[in-house]
């Protein structure tokens, strides 16, 4: 009937605003860390999303993820609120990089009765060092744009995705970051968006849209609505299948 769906509608409408507030939606200037800038965009395809991204600044580090629930709507949406509790929470505890993703996976894994799992991608800088760490769980390569080098996606460790095999050993690796160093981390809805012809945005296009030296240049919030406004330039009026994140940051 007419009254439950705009009940539905209501309740969806409801959903999309709870979930936009779930991911940080305020990008903090960091005063005592002028070089650090982060910002970030996620374009839900259905009214809400199982996209996720967070950040969070503690002493001399920055944790940082995104992530991408199998699945779409309502069920990828509720997995994403769980996913991103858990890794809040995994992280406050200070637990080390690999262990933090072994127990979010553990957690995902536990009470896993849809088969649902996440990609993500875990980071965590130490200012005192500029030593990044990172764990890939099956996710899309990130972006390095070196201060003064072209660039490149990081090739990382094939972890699985979190949540398919609840006892997986994680393993993380690290970069030396020199200061001006930006990094791009996105979800496949950028990657996989298609145009007309079923021609993908692909992984090609995306490092030459970063690579130029006007992109080079940009702060964060830039970044993001460059490459947010290349994709739905070359899908032009073709729905979008599936959530589009993207997260930029300035180290």
């Amino acid at each position: 009937s007419l009254r439950e769906k705009e009940r539905l509608g209501a309740e969806l409408s409801l959903a999309t605003d709870i979930q936009a507030h779930m991911l940080p939606h305020i990008f903090p200037a960091f005063p005592d860390r002028p070089e650090l800038d982060i910002h970030a965009v996620m374009a839900p395809a259905k009214e809400v999303g199982g996209d996720l991204f967070d950040f969070r600044s503690r002493e001399s580090q920055l944790y940082f993820s995104i992530g991408d629930i199998s699945g779409k709507g309502v069920p990828a949406a509720l997995v994403m609120a769980i996913t991103l509790a858990a890794c809040r929470f995994f992280n406050s505890m200070g637990l080390a990089l690999d262990k933090l993703v072994e127990q979010l996976n553990s957690n995902v894994a536990e009470n896993n009765d849809a088969n649902m799992f996440a990609t993500m991608f875990v980071g965590r800088m130490n200012f005192e060092n500029r030593v990044l760490e990172y764990c890939n769980a099956g996710h899309n390569p990130i972006i390095v744009i070196p201060p003064s080098e072209e660039p490149y996606y990081l090739k990382a460790k094939s972890n699985l995705a979190i949540g398919l095999l609840d006892d997986f050993s994680y393993q993380k690796e690290q970069l030396n970051i020199p200061i001006g160093t930006k990094l791009v981390l996105y979800t496949d809805g950028v990657t996989e968006a298609e145009n007309s012809e079923q021609e993908q945005f692909g992984t090609k296009r995306l490092l030459e849209l970063v690579s130029k030296d006007s992109f080079r240049t940009l702060c964060p919030e830039e970044m993001t609505n460059k490459i947010c406004n290349a994709v739905y330039e070359f899908t032009e009026d073709n729905e979008q299948f599936d959530d589009i994140t993207i997260l930029c940051i300035s180290l």
